[in-house]
């Protein structure tokens, strides 16, 4: 791990003015509810660890095509009550970021953890700006 890195420097230094939240996602694969919820929290913990992230938000089903504003809709309840490291879904994480009176910085385990499809991901930050 980057103990030191400039990332982590840098986030330090920034804890008044940011926020770092997390997002990870799990494509619909045939693990059990245990190893999916496990991985899942894997990813967070990750996050928590290397990013400095506050809160955690998860897709616990869905494929990595789906558009973002449709995610998690309906909620997979039973995984989601499951995972010990996660603070809520895509849809919460949407109702965070207009919440949040801070800067944040979504920090996401790789480009595919969030979405395949740029304008998908044009579409989505336009909205949380």
């Amino acid at each position: 791990m980057e103990e030191n890195g400039t990332f982590r420097s840098h986030c330090k230094q920034q804890v008044d003015r940011w926020v770092n939240i997390g997002y990870v996602r799990k494509s619909n694969t045939k693990e059990s509810v245990e190893s999916r919820c496990r991985l899942l929290d894997t990813m967070a913990t990750r996050l928590i660890n290397r990013c400095f992230c506050t809160k955690i938000f998860a897709s616990a089903v869905c494929p990595t095509s789906q558009a973002l504003f449709l995610r998690d809709c309906p909620v997979k309840k039973e995984i989601m009550d499951r995972l010990s490291m996660c603070n809520g879904t895509t849809q919460d994480l949407f109702s965070y970021l207009s919440n949040c009176n801070k800067n944040v910085r979504l920090c996401i385990i790789d480009f595919a953890g969030l979405s395949t499809d740029p304008a998908d991901i044009t579409s989505f930050l336009k909205y949380v700006n």
